[in-house]
């Protein structure tokens, strides 16, 4: 996963000190006013320069985040959380299907343009608040600052999850590929001390219990390191957990342990050192947010990976990357299925605030958002007619089927997905006419809801991206304020297996 916003390493000097820091016992040295990655030792330039008195919230490189204390930032009060972490409540499980151990990871654009939003909230529309709070079960504050890699939430959104019983956590964002200072970066950021601790560790630790946030999201893209600098990295994970049980980190599938970026889609042989625990019991991650290429294989190797170390498969996520595609985006529901069709790991959504994402104001917003409450209530009429028909095989299926069918506005769908719908809805027709048997009635109704299921939106033109996606590389989709829909609110019935249902419906 990309972040564009995140700029090279500034200068020599500085990148002199990163590459000298990289072996234990080698300190990075902090001078007095570093400067962040955008050239300026202010964190607030705007306040510095006396243009505007309006906080802004946290974000540091491995550098400055070393000389950071409350007293040296005057927006440190104001991008404080308030609201502690709720205790969490189950409702009853009103699904059979449903599994309560299978958990919903969301990683969002919150506010997608950081250095410049406010530390506690802001009067323009364009933020993203959305209203299913209930089914997630932790939160990564997805987001780039011009001042480094690190970026910590803004205070009244870690209050909206605490409120909700959410854990948020901050974004780690190295640069993704291969760039001056990158591998710099990583052995900046990991450099341990003499006495085995890690100063940029302890200083996470510390901005994290200043700002009230949970944990650290790691999103380690940048190619160029060694089977050391990500033991390094693994040993820093393990001793922040120990300085701090509660914490929660979280970690991307692409640095391995040999050091290299190789997206596994799985947690694996190649990747499992993240998740093991050693001999004391120790380990780095709490959560695997998988690459999105997973299929039944890869779903069935992480499984058993996790098994085999003795953790739980729900402490791996599939991830699903609806930032690219938006309404569009194919889910393989099916595949994250057992055999009584529940789920066997738990779930991500790589920027699933899409209505705000593709919307260029609030007028606009509430229009995708109709847009969207349409399909969604085409999709739940349809799977009470499929259960209707499976209980009964009476022609009412069938007809309540074609109903919803027929008040689809199709001139919203591809030309294709039009046609098919309307020939699924003539043959339907026909088959109630003619009072068929129920083995045609079945029939005519499959071949209806497989038109309604592979129907395609016509796509919304979200803008030209920052940077343009590599095909080759379709797991990390570019930093840019397109991300996209709640497509797993269409993805078939498993929707109502992967939530963790705390309230009845």
């Amino acid at each position: 996963m990309r972040i564009s916003k995140l700029k090279r390493v500034g200068s020599g000097m500085l990148a002199a000190a990163i590459a000298a820091s990289a072996y234990v016992g080698a300190a990075l040295p902090a001078s007095a006013r570093t400067p962040g990655k955008d050239g300026s030792a202010e964190m607030n330039e705007a306040y510095a320069a006396h243009e505007s008195l309006m906080p802004i919230g946290p974000s540091f490189s491995s550098a400055t985040i070393l000389e950071w204390t409350p007293e040296s930032d005057p927006d440190a009060r104001y991008s404080r959380a308030s609201i502690p972490l709720a205790n969490r409540t189950g409702g009853f499980v009103v699904n059979p299907k449903a599994n309560p151990e299978a958990k919903l990871m969301l990683c969002s654009l919150a506010n997608s343009a950081h250095d410049t939003t406010g530390a506690q909230g802001t009067d323009n529309f364009m933020s993203w608040s959305f209203n299913y709070w209930q089914y997630a079960d932790s939160f990564v504050y997805w987001s780039g600052s011009e001042e480094g890699i690190i970026t910590c939430p803004t205070g009244e959104f870690t209050d909206a999850a605490h409120a909700n019983g959410v854990p948020v956590v901050a974004t780690l964002g190295f640069p993704w590929g291969s760039g001056d200072g990158y591998v710099e970066e990583v052995r900046a950021f990991t450099q341990q001390a003499a006495d085995g601790s890690f100063p940029v560790a302890d200083k996470l630790l510390e901005v994290m219990e200043y700002y009230g946030f949970d944990g650290y999201f790691f999103n380690q893209e940048s190619s160029g390191c060694s089977a050391e600098d990500a033991s390094r990295l693994n040993a820093m994970m393990k001793y922040m957990r120990k300085k701090c049980p509660d914490i929660l980190i979280s970690w991307y599938d692409a640095m391995v342990p040999g050091g290299s970026i190789s997206h596994q889609d799985a947690v694996n042989e190649e990747n499992k050192a993240w998740m093991e625990p050693d001999a004391e019991g120790n380990y780095c991650v709490d959560e695997f947010f998988m690459n999105y290429n997973w299929y039944e294989s890869k779903v069935s190797t992480t499984v058993n990976t996790m098994n085999s170390i003795n953790r739980s498969p729900f402490d791996a996520y599939a991830g699903l990357d609806v930032q690219r595609d938006g309404m569009n985006t194919k889910f393989r529901d099916y595949m994250l299925l057992d055999a009584n069709g529940k789920m066997k790991l738990s779930f991500a959504l790589y920027c699933p605030n899409s209505t705000l994402g593709i919307s260029a104001s609030g007028e606009d917003f509430h229009r995708n958002e109709r847009i969207q409450d349409a399909v969604d209530a085409a999709y739940d009429a349809l799977f009470k007619a499929k259960e209707a028909l499976v209980a009964s095989g009476e022609q009412s299926a069938l007809i309540g089927l074609l109903s919803t069918a027929k008040q689809l506005d199709l001139s919203k769908y591809t030309e294709e997905s039009g046609q098919a719908i309307r020939a699924a809805i003539k043959a339907a027709e026909e088959i109630i006419a003619a009072r068929g048997t129920e083995e045609e009635i079945e029939a005519a109704y499959a071949v209806l809801e497989k038109a309604l299921a592979d129907a395609e939106l016509l796509p919304t033109d979200p803008g030209t991206p920052e940077e343009p996606t590599d095909p080759e590389n379709p797991d990390t989709g570019d930093y840019a304020p397109v991300a996209l829909p709640m497509a797993f609110l269409m993805a078939g019935a498993a929707i109502l297996t992967f939530k963790k249902r705390r309230d009845a419906r």
